[in-house]
């Protein structure tokens, strides 16, 4: 396993602007948690990567993909993806992974937030599932199903945003491409609150 030095600063300023033109105040605060970081962090890298990096590639080149999505890295070990140890269905294992970029134990560190990340497979159900941190997800690349509660399932594309307030249920679809977007969690950063719903 080798410790590498990769400058976030594009990714990170990116993600800020991006989140500021949201124009709401809950953004604005975390657009400017983001540009108070340093850029420029060490992280292992493994070359093992997510069984769900074979599809990063598509993500990234996908026609109407975020402007922040030119600045990712293609290859996998160029950033820390992970699937994480929390509990999924057999169906969902191998179909997804994200990046803790910047939080209380991220390469950027901060305290109070959680900032990375997230890629899921095409043709991919991630079931309802809730926690008590409060989340944004912005749209980096392809038009994906948003549910929230027992509501309908709702089309975001690229550079739409998506609040779930904390112990919210919510559950993502993908279609034919891949889901690739940045998250952040605020509030109870437990992550072991996680649960699917049922």
């Amino acid at each position: 396993m080798a410790t590498m030095s990769f400058d976030l600063g594009t990714i990170v300023r990116g993600a800020a602007s991006a989140l500021r033109a949201c124009g709401q105040p809950d953004t604005s605060d975390l657009a400017a948690r983001l540009d108070s970081l340093p850029t420029i962090a060490r992280f292992d890298s493994t070359r093992e990567s997510p069984r769900a990096a074979n599809c990063l590639a598509d993500a990234l080149t996908a026609p109407g993909h975020h402007a922040l999505a030119d600045h990712i890295p293609a290859d996998p070990a160029g950033l820390p993806w992970t699937e994480g140890t929390l509990p999924m269905p057999v169906s969902f294992r191998g179909r997804y992974m994200f990046t803790k970029l910047a939080g209380p134990d991220a390469p950027l560190r901060a305290d109070g937030f959680y900032f990375g990340l997230y890629l899921q497979s095409p043709e991919t159900f991630y079931p309802s599932h809730w926690h008590r941190a409060e989340e944004h997800y912005y749209v980096l690349s392809g038009s994906h199903d948003w549910q929230k509660g027992d509501g309908p399932f709702v089309r975001h594309p690229a550079g739409t945003l998506i609040h779930h307030r904390p112990d919210e249920p919510h559950a993502m679809r993908t279609g034919a491409g891949p889901l690739l977007a940045m998250w952040t969690w605020t509030g109870d950063l437990d992550a072991g609150s996680y649960r699917i719903v049922g």
